[in-house]
């Protein structure tokens, strides 16, 4: 198993690199599995609240809302126009091929321009949207030290399962990117608050680095320098979070220890490690090239203003009873009651939650209401629908375009009660079950919850090179 050994410092010519090391006493050699990152910030001449904007896997089928936030932007330098919005993954080959090369031309030029500025350290976010506040970590992940694989044992691991035939397009995009911009958030299980919080009680004594109006409702965003001594505490704080004695504390014996799981944006995170090994296999060094990190923000789950929202599906262009297909799917573990409104259905599923037998939502055209499956054998209601889904979406020869996952009660049921789509509306998971569950039972189905809706999500400002 891997034990914690020890945080060191690392003398450098330029600046003192602070590593968090574990130790495998198996192989009898130091693993590296975060590092301090060289964060780029936008200049004091860029318009933070034109330049952040929300991560591109939010607002998929709603194109307007992008529109509209090009409209906001201008022509001021932004992250709109260094990130791919995933809205315009169903354009075509071509445009999709022009739009990469002008994002990567785009990130040469800002770069040139000195849009962006170097600042070397961890950096303290915190994010208040809707009076609720949510602190996190800028942090730099190994990917060495990250598989996405369904029974992955490594300190870095994903929760839920991830699709690997979404990754091609996805790669095309960071290959030959010279910057990284990350929405991706790394959960710890922290419940005595040891890592993040302690920094956030002592922030008036941080230099703050930013703070900005963020746009269409996504509140207010504060990023604050942490200097050495402060690192040191995070470092000695993670450690025992990996100790032998708190994971058997927390999880029981006679497992891996998991120290790190990927909360959003596990497709941006499989997509950095694709890329990586793709590198790797052409000679990149792996004691020198950026790429061997992917920024992110380390977020606790038990932080007060982080929620657990479900995932809910949408199907467009069917030609099928949506109802009688799923009936006969299930058979006789199957029945459907219809509700007055969408606000039945909904108070119905969210109260009775994950319990057994399942209950989700249904919304057509012409109906909605709540569909029951009988001795399910999955613990949670995703578990036992997402199958099906994939079974469907198989046989009837539907694109990735058939399907989208969203955020928000009013957007499935405005999706699903379209003429030709249907909606099913999901309970969420508790989040304390998260940890325990990917280490005894592995990832949980994909898109099983979202960190908040879609305005709450990460937004793109701070960015750091991943070319040579």
């Amino acid at each position: 198993a891997n034990v914690l050994n020890a945080c060191v410092h690392k003398q450098q010519t330029r600046v003192d690199q602070l590593q968090f090391l574990l130790f495998d006493a198996t192989h009898s050699r130091h693993m590296e599995a975060i590092t301090v990152p060289e964060v780029l910030l936008p200049a004091s001449s860029v318009d933070m609240g034109k330049w952040a904007v929300v991560a591109c896997d939010q607002y998929t089928s709603e194109p307007a809302y992008w529109q509209d936030v090009a409209t906001i932007v201008g022509k001021e330098p932004s992250t709109l126009k260094i990130t791919f919005p995933e809205v315009y993954l169903k354009d075509s080959e071509a445009h999709k091929k022009q739009r990469i090369a002008a994002i990567q031309n785009e990130m040469r030029s800002y770069v040139e321009k000195r849009f962006l500025v170097p600042h070397k350290g961890f950096v303290l976010v915190e994010r208040v949207v809707d009076n609720v506040m949510r602190r996190g970590l800028m942090v730099a992940i190994d990917l060495d030290k990250y598989e996405y694989t369904p029974t992955a044992q490594t300190l870095v691991r994903p929760t839920e399962g991830t699709i690997v035939e979404r990754l091609p397009p996805r790669i095309a995009i960071r290959s030959g990117a010279p910057l990284e911009l990350p929405h991706i958030m790394i959960l710890i299980d922290d419940p005595k608050c040891t890592v993040i919080e302690p920094l956030a009680a002592q922030k008036d004594k941080l230099p703050k680095l930013y703070s900005t109006e963020l746009m269409k409702h996504g509140g207010r965003v504060h990023g604050f320098a942490v200097p050495q001594p402060y690192q040191d505490q995070v470092c000695k704080a993670i450690a025992a979070l990996a100790s032998p004695e708190v994971q058997t504390e927390k999880y029981g014996k006679d497992h891996a220890p998991l120290v790190f799981s990927v909360g959003d944006g596990n497709h941006s995170l499989a997509t950095a490690k694709a890329v990586w090994e793709q590198l790797k296999a052409h000679g990149a060094d792996p004691a020198t090239h950026p790429a061997k990190y992917a920024l992110v923000e380390l977020t606790n789950v038990h932080d007060t203003g982080l929620a657990f929202e479900p995932i809910h599906r949408v199907l467009f262009n069917l030609k099928v009873d949506m109802l009688q297909a799923v009936k006969e799917h299930f058979e006789g573990r199957f029945s459907f009651e219809k509700r007055d409104n969408a606000q039945q259905m909904i108070k119905e599923v969210r109260e009775y939650g994950n319990k057994a037998p399942h209950k989700f939502g249904f919304i057509a055209h012409d109906a909605v209401g709540v569909v029951t499956i009988q001795n399910p054998s999955h613990t949670l209601v995703v578990g036992t629908l997402q199958p099906f889904l994939d079974k469907f979406l198989k046989d009837n020869g539907a694109a990735e375009g058939d399907i989208d996952y969203v955020h928000g009660d009013d957007v499935v049921c405005d999706l699903g009660s379209k003429a030709g789509n249907c909606g099913f509306f999901l309970p969420c998971m508790n989040k304390s079950d998260l940890f325990p569950g990917v280490i005894h039972n592995g990832v949980v189905p994909r898109k099983t919850f979202s960190m908040g809706h879609a305005h709450e999500k990460r937004f793109y400002l701070e960015a750091r090179k991943i070319s040579m």
